[in-house]
C-alpha cells in the first residue's frame, strides 16, 4: 500500500499546485487511508472541476445528494 499512498500524495500535491488555496484537504493530513483522497474545492462546483481533470475518476457527492448542487457550509 506504500505505492498507493505515494500516488495519492503525488495527486494531492498536483491538485495543490493547480488550485492553490482553492482546494482543501478534508480530514487529517496523517492517519488516513492510503487509497483515499477527500478534498473540497472552495467556491466551485465539483463536477466542473472534474471536467477539467483528464484521467481522473471521482465522485462529487454521496448518493443521498444526487440531483442537487449546493455548496457545503464549510
Amino acid at each position: 500500500m506504500e505505492g498507493v499512498q505515494a500516488l495519492r500524495d503525488r495527486f494531492w500535491r498536483g491538485l495543490q499546485d493547480q488550485f492553490g488555496d482553492r482546494i482543501v484537504l478534508n480530514g487529517p493530513a496523517t492517519q488516513r487511508l492510503p487509497n483515499t483522497l477527500n478534498v473540497s474545492f472552495v467556491g466551485k462546483v465539483g463536477a466542473d472541476i472534474l471536467g477539467q481533470l483528464s484521467g481522473v475518476a471521482a465522485s462529487t457527492c454521496s448518493a443521498c445528494h444526487a440531483g442537487r448542487i449546493e455548496f457545503s457550509p464549510r
